[in-house]
């Protein structure tokens, strides 16, 4: 009886352990999806009151359509109305994304809750910044059998609903701006609105995102010139190349989304009703659409090719552009070697002549110099006395003009060394009044008179 009561002891603790764990892992779920929710409203920023709203509505006869314009406020009742003959709707709003931001807009918190109703992964929607598709199938205990797609090509997020048990597709498009988001969506509007025959089926969503990026790729167009080589020439393949690759990583959209199909549209024929005729008509556009995407491949792979064939063709050119320049330019400094070689020349022979004017002065300057002395009339050569009274006048104007002539001389042409010299001497003489004044203040005296008594020192000597 004791190991029946313990056994069931324990299995009362293990009860409330795994209980334990499932709230705990509930709520850490819930937080998760908290923080998602969170960055989502931060990243989304609504740009327009309004958006744009397409409807496709299946009657018994007829398949009707409708483009019109709603106010973002009146989406929520719109999207949650209940309309049995509703089959599409496809809502576009115009927003912008920040990475970072802390400023919520609480406006879509609603769009967040019913994708995750509907079974979309919060981490999912939260996925504003990476490239791809991800197609799910998920079946609720309310809902049903749902098949959900979130598209994401950098310029617009579509998240995609489609109900098996009501044939209902719901599908929210975030577009950012820019003329390819534009061009892309009005393509795959021009889809829907061509093939709605097939719109309540589940795999009508994904082969419509297929056809508008298969066209994009039809609409592409250069914008380099294949005879000109410049610079700016170079900058447009350049961009040519990038806009390439950016299609080239649509290719890899296309790739999930044909992954998806064929797992299920293709392989499971038999047990997906092969006979119906929207069913063939997917599968049959589905195969044109596989083919025109390898034939696309080959077609970027190629243009890759010849874009970065001609970048280096054009590359080459503007070298041997730069490189003949280089020569000219070498060229051009020869020759001016060679002038200048010339102009030293010269110069040495005009130094070589001043040489000889300053030697041929210096010869002739004694006897210049002493037959202007004897001339002068001071000197009285006949008399007596041959230096006469006004003789000092003589000096008094010579002596006094060569100073000041030496002086100028140093002003015009030595002003620089002077200042530093006049600048050094100030230093040092304010350097010895200091020592002067400090000296007077350690012998008792006061630092004015003592200061006043060297500079009358000083100026004595």
């Amino acid at each position: 009886m004791s190991a029946i009561i313990d056994l069931s002891l324990s299995l009362s603790l293990l009860n409330v352990f795994f209980f334990s764990i499932i709230i705990f892992l509930a709520r850490r779920m819930e937080s998760l999806r908290q923080q998602d929710r969170n960055k989502f409203l931060c990243q989304i920023k609504n740009k327009k009151p309004e958006c744009r709203v397409f409807e496709l509505t299946v009657s018994e006869n007829a398949i009707s359509n409708t483009d019109q314009t709603m106010h973002v406020d009146e989406i929520q009742d719109y999207i949650q109305a209940d309309s049995k003959k509703s089959n599409f709707k496809f809502v576009i709003f115009q927003v912008g994304v920040w990475m970072r931001s802390d400023d919520q807009n609480p406006e879509f918190g609603w769009i967040f809750d019913l994708l995750t109703e509907r079974g979309v992964k919060s981490y999912l929607i939260n996925m504003q910044d990476a490239v791809g598709c991800q197609i799910m199938e998920q079946e609720l205990h309310a809902e049903g059998k749902l098949v959900n797609t979130v598209f994401n090509n950098k310029y617009f997020t579509i998240y995609g609903s489609y109900s098996k048990a009501t044939k209902c597709t719901i599908c929210f498009c975030f577009q950012t701006s820019g003329a390819t988001a534009r061009r892309s969506l009005d393509c795959a509007i021009a889809n829907i609105t061509n093939r709605k025959r097939l719109c309540r089926n589940e795999y009508f969503l994904p082969l419509v995102l297929m056809n508008a990026l298969v066209e994009d790729f039809s609409d592409y167009s250069y914008a380099g010139d294949f005879d000109v080589f410049s610079e700016d020439n170079l900058r447009t393949w350049d961009w040519n190349r990038a806009s390439l690759r950016l299609i080239q990583r649509d290719f890899y959209i296309l790739d999930d989304i044909a992954n998806f199909l064929r797992k299920h549209m293709i392989s499971d024929a038999a047990s997906r009703n092969a006979t119906d005729s929207h069913t063939i008509e997917l599968k049959e556009f589905f195969t044109q659409l596989e083919l025109q995407i390898f034939l696309m491949k080959r077609e970027l792979e190629w243009e890759l090719r010849r874009n970065d064939d001609f970048q280096n063709k054009i590359a080459r050119a503007i070298m041997r552009e730069d490189t003949m320049a280089s020569i000219e330019l070498s060229r051009a400094g020869v020759r001016l070697s060679e002038v200048s070689v010339e102009l030293t020349k010269a110069a040495k022979i005009d130094s070589s002549s001043m040489k000889v004017i300053a030697v041929m002065t210096m010869v002739f300057l004694p006897g210049t110099f002493f037959a202007t002395l004897f001339a002068v009339p001071s000197l009285n050569w006949n008399g007596d006395d041959i230096v006469g009274e006004n003789f000092w006048m003589y000096w008094a104007f010579t002596i006094p003009f060569t100073v000041l002539v030496i002086v100028l001389w140093l002003a015009i042409t030595q002003r620089r060394q002077m200042k530093t010299v006049l600048e050094a001497s100030r230093v040092q003489w304010l350097a010895k009044v200091k020592v002067l004044q400090d000296l007077s203040r350690k012998k008792g005296e006061p630092p004015a008179a003592a200061g006043e008594g060297k500079e009358q020192g000083t100026t004595q000597a």
